[in-house]
């Protein structure tokens, strides 16, 4: 039985992150009300958790010795 550990990785943004990020812009430059702020962060924290996946890897191989 192999040992392995486990990593997150996120593969890049989506639209869920994009949103957040555009809300969080529209706070800062003053362009809509600062209470957006909780809905901003909530979104980017919910785009994260959308991309992130767990990947399994076994502990102790270099790269080269995954090939």
């Amino acid at each position: 039985m192999r040992m392995t550990e486990m990593k997150m990785k996120t593969p890049g943004i989506n639209t869920m992150s994009i949103t957040g990020v555009s809300l969080l812009w529209g706070v800062m430059l003053g362009l809509i009300h600062p209470g957006w702020s909780v809905l901003a962060a909530a979104v980017i924290m919910a785009g994260w958790g959308s991309e992130t996946r767990k990947v399994y890897e076994p502990i102790g191989l270099k790269e080269q010795d995954r090939l």
